[in-house]
């Protein structure tokens, strides 16, 4: 395994509070892991619905449409704050995202 992978996941252990700053810095990682991968210039520019899909393209992770909307809650909201469930749901898709992403690294 790549050692940005592995040191990704090792973060992600990290996070176990279930609170809006760590469901947030969940989201951070999945998109520093992408940037080591694909580049600055590629990811810089995905937001939204075209980030999700771009996940969902190049790995396993799916992001359901309920969830993508509590994520738009959640990013544009300070006082939103995530449910258990979904920050679980959150921290499961950012670990399929680590462990099944493809790019020019896994070659």
């Amino acid at each position: 395994k790549s050692l940005y992978k592995r040191e990704a996941l090792a973060e992600l252990g990290k996070y176990t509070q279930e609170s809006r700053e760590e469901t947030l810095a969940l989201l951070a990682l999945a998109k520093r892991v992408a940037i080591v991968v694909y580049g600055r210039v590629v990811i810089a520019k995905l937001t939204g619905e075209e980030w999700w899909d771009f996940m969902e393209k190049h790995s396993k992770a799916k992001v359901s449409k309920e969830l993508r909307i509590e994520l738009s809650h959640l990013l544009y909201s300070e006082s939103y704050q995530s449910s258990s469930a979904e920050y679980r749901a959150i921290k499961k898709f950012v670990t399929i995202w680590i462990k099944t992403h493809k790019g020019s690294l896994d070659v």
